[in-house]
């Protein structure tokens, strides 16, 4: 599925989970060959945004502190001009979830544990990936 043709900026992957944000990191680094940088809870998803510009941040929704709606909605104020795109991954993926997620900014929601490819499809923007079809 990798496709080294895709050349958009970088993506940042927030996850209170380091692990599973190190994971999700190195799975789109492979698929997309892009740079791809980690921050694990919303505050430092903020800093990190700061610097790196990312034209994509996936996020999880749930995070001790400043957690992912609250960085999402920062995020669209801060880069209002240039927002970066938002993909949400939370364990609740319903179809009210999904539109709960879309009024608080976020692009896509996608359900946890998430599929590569459904990701990779929303990272990339490609038409077949549909906002509210969670799984």
């Amino acid at each position: 599925m990798t496709n080294s043709s895709w050349t958009a900026g970088p993506v940042l992957v927030v996850d209170d989970n380091e692990d599973a944000a190190d994971g999700l990191a190195a799975l789109l680094r492979g698929e997309l060959g892009c740079a791809v940088y980690t921050a694990y809870d919303g505050a430092e998803a903020l800093d990190k945004a700061g610097e790196v510009h990312p034209e994509v941040v996936v996020m999880d929704i749930t995070m001790p502190h400043v957690d992912g709606i609250e960085a999402a909605g920062l995020l669209r104020r801060v880069f209002r001009h240039k927002a970066p795109r938002l993909i949400a991954v939370s364990g609740r993926c319903s179809e009210a979830d999904a539109e709960e997620a879309q009024a608080w900014g976020f692009d896509h929601l996608l359900a946890k544990p998430v599929d590569v490819a459904r990701l990779v499809d929303a990272v990339r923007g490609t038409p077949e990936h549909h906002r509210r079809t969670p799984r």
